[in-house]
Order: C-alpha cells, then structure tokens, then sequence
C-alpha cells in the first residue's frame, strides 16, 4: 500500500511539474495611464552553472503586450546579438535581443513579439538557447501550452 502512495506521488509530481502554470495580469502604466497585461511562466529545467552562480538557475518568461523578458534566477546573459528559439519541432527561429538599460545582465528583452506571441498560441513546447557569461550557449525550456493572449 505505501509503495503504491508512493508511486502515485511520484505520477501526480510529474504530471503537475508538465502542466504549464502561466499566471496572468495587468497593471496600469503610470506615464500613459494605459492598461498593459502580462503572462508569465517557469521554465521546466534549471540550468547549472559554475561559481558563484552555482546551485541550478530556474528561468521566467514574461509575456507583455510589446516585449517578451527572460529572466534568469542566477546568472549573467552574455550579448552576442541573437537567440535561438524553437517551437516543439519546427524549424530554428532566430530572433535579435538587447540587455536591459539598467545594466542588469540577468534578463534580456526579446524583440519580435508579434510573431512569437503568434507562434505560442499554436505549440506546447518552446525551447530557447542563449549565450551565458563564461558559461557557452545553454538551453531553456519552457511549456507554453494553454497560452491564453
């Protein structure tokens, strides 16, 4: 009996850490008094890297009405001008970012929102690859399924 709990926790772990958990709002801008909305995920994987960064660095997609962050929990971005971004299994998206003008390099902002945006209404899985800080190219992976934007 507690051998067949056990195994169900185990399922009921993996279907739940499967399941996309976007959370959504809004806010409203205080220069246009504008109401903008935003969608955020996790990623699926952490991604390890050497010290002082060390210990596994989660991701977040944050999804805004005119730009798309991915934020790192540990870690610096590196700028070499492009991301990769894939689409369960279609073909490689190469897409232009820039570092954030406060000079945090743990973020970077995503250009092209329209057709990503366009492109998560219609797959499961995105991957993205990006440049780290002595660290190479590593791979995110978020679930995106039930986007609702």
């Amino acid at each position: 009996m507690r051998k067949n709990f056990i195994l169900f926790s185990i399922f009921l772990l993996v279907v739940l850490q499967a399941k996309a958990q976007w959370s959504y709002g809004s806010y409203t801008n205080s220069m246009t008094g504008q109401t903008e909305s935003y969608a955020i995920v996790r990623s699926l994987n952490k991604v390890n890297f050497s010290f002082p960064y060390d210990g596994g660095s989660t991701f977040t997609l944050e999804v805004f009405d005119k730009q798309i962050q991915l934020i790192a929990s540990k870690g610096q971005f590196l700028y070499d001008g492009s991301l990769l971004l894939k689409f369960d299994d279609s073909k490689l998206m190469v897409r232009p970012y820039f570092l954030p003008s406060d000079g945090s390099a743990n973020e970077v902002i995503i250009i092209g929102v329209h057709r990503i945006i366009k492109e998560m209404r219609n797959h499961t899985i995105l991957r993205i690859e990006a440049p780290f800080y002595q660290e190479g190219r590593k791979i995110i992976e978020f679930n995106i399924s039930n986007y609702k934007y």
